[in-house]
């Protein structure tokens, strides 16, 4: 045991674990929101998803505090 736990852990990434095809499958039900259609709609005209938009402005950007933690 002359390894310590911190050792073991692993740098984070930012991958998605779950495949595309999984989230539209398990997503499916979306088609029938009407916000899921103004989002679309939105997206399309202005060219920014409003979901994504205003998670990232509720979330903060987590790939930069990553980016900037002492492991690196």
């Amino acid at each position: 045991m002359s390894e310590s736990p911190a050792a073991a852990l692993a740098d984070p990434t930012s991958s998605d674990p779950v495949p595309d095809l999984l989230e539209s499958v398990i997503g499916i039900s979306q088609c029938l929101s009407i916000s899921y259609w103004v989002g679309e709609a939105i997206n399309l005209f202005f060219d920014v998803n409003p979901f994504e938009w205003v998670a990232e402005q509720f979330a903060g950007d987590w790939e930069a505090v990553r980016q900037r933690s002492p492991r690196h």
